[in-house]
């Protein structure tokens, strides 16, 4: 009895100290992969998130946003408001594309989601619906009139990509395309533009899609 009982009493202790290193560490983590400006994750915990799904080239599609002329918002109205102006993009992304998949600051003024089970046209109108939403975002509360607009690029994880960065490699590309074409639109992969028009060609229902 004496021998059970204080096996217990040590049993204890060593269970309480195991589950607190265990719940420091988890916090640890979660800080290390955590956007410090907007509360998303980083560019390191979006890479494990998706490296730790069940299949990381399951079908889905990618977007990598991109604020139009950031270089002249912070040098017109200081690297403060700056910061507020990635905070509100980060804001619009979790509330139009993070219930659907993973979304993540990727980089300074860059942002990307991973929208699992979501095809490129359906990724293609969230996009629209976050440009939008960005471009409608009002700052009166920073003394700024202006309005602020954001890029995007869109691509689909193909059934022969073995990594996501073949994926995040289109999606930049497309990005480029928008940004190239004007800025403040979506731009969707050549080959899943390409691929999109023979499928509503296919259908019967031709659609106009904006480069």
């Amino acid at each position: 009895v004496h021998l059970t009982t204080i096996t217990v009493c040590m049993f204890f202790p060593f269970s309480a100290l195991a589950a607190v290193g265990h719940t420091a560490l988890e916090r640890y983590r979660r800080a290390a992969e955590t956007d410090e400006l907007t509360g998303l994750l980083n560019r390191r915990g979006f890479r494990h998130a998706i490296e730790r799904g069940d299949n990381p080239t399951q079908h889905g599609s990618l977007v990598i946003c991109d604020i139009d002329h950031f270089k002249r918002i912070n040098d017109g109205y200081g690297h403060g408001f700056g910061d507020e102006v990635i905070r509100g993009l980060g804001e619009d992304l979790l509330q139009v594309l993070g219930p659907l998949g993973c979304t993540a600051r990727y980089g300074g003024e860059e942002f990307v989601a991973f929208l699992p089970g979501i095809d490129v046209a359906e990724a293609r109108d969230l996009a629209q619906s976050l440009r939008r939403a960005f471009a409608e975002r009002a700052w009166v509360a920073f003394d700024v009139t202006e309005q602020f607009t954001v890029s995007c690029g869109v691509a689909s994880l193909m059934a022969e990509d073995t990594l996501v960065e073949a994926a995040f490699e289109r999606a930049d590309r497309a990005l480029y395309a928008a940004k190239a074409a004007g800025r403040n639109r979506v731009s969707v992969d050549g080959g899943d533009a390409q691929r999109q028009l023979r499928l509503t060609a296919g259908n019967g229902a031709g659609e106009r899609r904006e480069a």
